[in-house]
C-alpha cells in the first residue's frame, strides 16, 4: 500500500507537471532610484542588482561605464545610500553598513570608494566647504550626542570638531552653509539656540551669537542662506518668537531685522527662495493670511508682496525662478489658483495668465526654465492637466499639445530640461509614458510605448547627464531597471539589465 501511493504520488505530479512549462518567468528588477549628478560625466543611483541588496551605483550612460560601487552592507541586505555632500572629485554618502550607520566616499571608481567611519547616526546633514576642502555634518556617535563632524575624505581627517555641549545630550547641530569660507550653523550648547562657526579646528569654533537666552521656543527647521554679501537666517527671538536674522560673521554684526506677528508660532516660515540678492519667503503675519515676502536682508528692504483674500484655499507654491523673476502659483480668490510672476517688488508682482478664466483653477505645482521658455503644467477648464510653455508674457503663454484629447489628464510630470527641450512623464491615454518637447505641438512626442515607469509612484524617476536622459523603466522582457535616451524614439532603449 506504501510503495503503491508513492507510485500513485509520482504519476500525479509527472502528469501535473506539463501545464507549468508554459508559465513565463517574472524577470528580475533592479528598480534604480536616488539619481544623483554631482560629479562631472556621470551619476550616481541606488539599485538591487538581486544578489547584494540596494547599494550604491554609478554610470556614464554606457553599459561599459554602468556598475556597482559599494557592497557596504555585504549579502542581500540594504544599505541604501543617502548623499551628504560633494566637492569637485568626492562624493560623501550615509550608508546603513555592517557596523551600522557610516559614512563612505567615492570619486566614482570602485578603487576610490571607502569607508570612512562607523557607528555614527547621522541626521542626513551635511556641507562641503570648498575653501577649506572639507565635508561638515552632523552626528551622534552615541558618546557626546548630536555634534558637529568634519571629513577631508580620508579615515585620518573624519573626525568630531569639538563637543559643544559636554555629554550625550548633543548641541543639536542644525542649518550648515558656507559662509566667507567659514561653516556657520545652529547650535545649542545649553544656553540657547545660537549661531556658531567654526574653520575645522577646535579652536577655530566658535560662538558668534546667543540668539536668545531665556527663549524656550525652538526652530526645528532653520533656514541659513547668503544673500548678496550677508548670511540670513532664522531664528528664536526673546521677545517676537521666530524670526529673520542677518549676520557678517561677528557678534556686533549679528541681529534681527523683523518682528513679524506671526500668526502660528510652530509653522512661522513656510518656504524659502534666494534669487538674486532677494530672499522670498512665504508668511501668514497679522490678519493677512499667507501671503509671499521678499527681503535685501533689511528691514526697510523686508516687504509683503501680495496682499489675497486671507480665506483664499488655493494655498500659494513658489515654483520656479524665470530669468530675474520669480514664479509661484496662488489662489487670489477671483481668479482661483493660477500662476504669478514677481521682481521682488510689490509693484512687480502680477498674474502670469488666467489659465482657466473665472474662479476656475489652472495652476499645477510644477514648473521650470529650460532655454528661454517656461514649462509648466495647467488647464484651461476645457481640456484636462496638459504641457503649457510660457515667454513671460500673457499672450506668450500657451498650452503645448492636448495629449490626452478631452477633458482627461494627460498629468505631465517631473518635467527635466536637457539641450534646449524637456522630458517628462505624461499619459496621453495610453498609459504613462517618457515624452520630448521643445514647446511646440509638432516638436512634442512620446519616446516610449508599452512601458511602465517607477512602480511605487506616477512621477519620472530619472535625471539629464549631458543631453541624455537616464531613467528607470520595465518592460516585460527586463523588469524595472536603467533606461536612456537621447530625445529621439530610436535613441531611446535599455541601458542595462543590472538583475538579469
Amino acid at each position: 500500500m506504501r510503495s503503491g501511493s508513492c507510485l500513485s504520488l509520482v504519476l500525479l505530479l509527472v502528469v501535473g507537471a506539463a501545464p507549468l512549462a508554459a508559465v513565463v518567468p517574472v524577470p528580475g528588477s533592479s528598480t534604480p532610484y536616488g539619481y544623483k549628478n554631482v560629479l562631472p560625466g556621470f551619476s550616481f543611483f541606488t539599485a538591487d542588482d538581486g544578489v547584494t541588496g540596494y547599494e550604491l551605483w554609478r554610470t556614464d550612460g554606457t553599459p561599459a561605464g554602468t556598475f556597482r560601487l559599494t557592497d557596504a552592507c555585504p549579502g542581500e541586505c540594504s544599505s541604501q545610500p543617502a548623499f551628504l555632500g560633494s566637492s569637485d572629485h568626492l562624493s560623501f554618502f550615509q550608508v546603513t553598513g555592517a557596523s551600522g550607520m557610516e559614512l563612505w566616499v567615492t570619486d566614482g571608481t570602485t578603487a576610490g570608494t571607502l569607508f570612512l567611519t562607523s557607528a555614527v547616526q547621522f541626521p542626513g546633514l551635511g556641507r562641503w566647504v570648498a575653501s577649506q576642502r572639507l565635508l561638515y555634518f552632523a552626528a551622534d556617535d552615541g558618546i557626546h550626542g548630536s555634534e558637529l563632524w568634519r571629513s577631508d575624505g580620508t579615515p585620518a581627517g573624519t573626525f568630531l570638531v569639538a563637543d559643544l555641549r559636554p555629554g550625550s545630550g548633543g548641541s543639536a547641530v542644525k542649518a550648515l552653509v558656507d559662509f566667507n569660507g567659514r561653516i556657520f550653523f545652529q547650535a545649542n550648547d545649553g544656553r540657547g539656540p545660537s549661531l556658531w562657526t567654526s574653520d575645522g579646528t577646535p579652536q577655530g569654533t566658535r560662538l558668534v551669537k546667543n540668539l536668545a537666552p531665556s527663549a524656550t521656543l525652538q526652530d526645528l527647521q532653520p533656514f541659513f542662506g547668503v544673500i548678496g554679501k550677508e548670511l540670513v537666517f532664522t531664528g528664536p527671538t526673546p521677545s517676537h518668537g521666530i524670526q529673520l536674522w542677518r549676520s557678517d560673521g561677528t557678534a556686533k554684526g549679528t541681529f534681527v531685522f523683523t518682528s513679524l506677528k506671526h500668526r502660528s508660532q510652530s509653522i512661522p516660515f513656510v518656504d524659502f527662495a534666494v534669487l538674486g540678492n532677494r530672499l522670498f519667503f512665504e508668511a501668514a503675519a497679522g490678519s493677512s493670511g499667507l501671503q509671499l515676502w521678499a527681503t535685501d536682508g533689511t528691514a526697510k528692504g523686508t516687504q509683503m508682496l501680495t496682499r489675497f483674500h486671507p480665506r483664499s484655499s488655493g494655498g500659494l507654491f513658489l515654483i520656479a525662478p524665470f530669468g530675474h523673476r520669480l514664479v509661484f502659483a496662488a489662489d487670489d480668490g477671483p481668479h482661483g489658483f493660477e500662476y504669478w510672476t514677481t521682481d521682488g517688488t510689490p509693484r512687480g508682482t502680477a498674474l502670469l495668465k488666467d489659465l482657466c478664466p473665472g474662479p476656475c483653477s489652472g495652476a499645477w505645482t510644477e514648473g521650470i526654465q529650460a532655454g528661454n521658455l517656461l514649462y509648466l503644467v495647467g488647464t484651461d477648464g476645457v481640456h484636462g492637466q496638459e504641457p503649457w510653455v510660457s515667454d513671460g508674457t500673457a499672450a506668450g503663454t500657451h498650452m503645448i499639445a492636448d495629449l490626452c484629447e478631452g477633458s482627461c489628464d494627460s498629468s505631465p510630470s517631473s518635467i527635466r530640461p536637457a539641450g534646449g527641450f524637456v522630458y517628462f512623464g505624461a499619459n496621453d491615454g495610453n498609459g504613462r509614458q517618457i515624452w520630448r518637447s521643445n514647446g511646440t505641438a509638432q516638436g512634442t512626442f512620446p519616446l516610449t510605448e508599452a512601458l511602465s515607469l517607477f512602480p511605487f509612484d506616477p512621477f519620472l524617476n530619472g535625471i539629464v547627464l549631458g543631453n541624455t536622459l537616464i531613467f528607470t523603466a520595465g518592460d516585460a522582457a527586463n523588469g524595472t531597471e536603467l533606461w536612456r535616451s537621447d530625445g529621439t524614439p530610436q535613441g531611446t532603449g535599455l541601458l542595462a539589465d543590472l538583475s538579469p
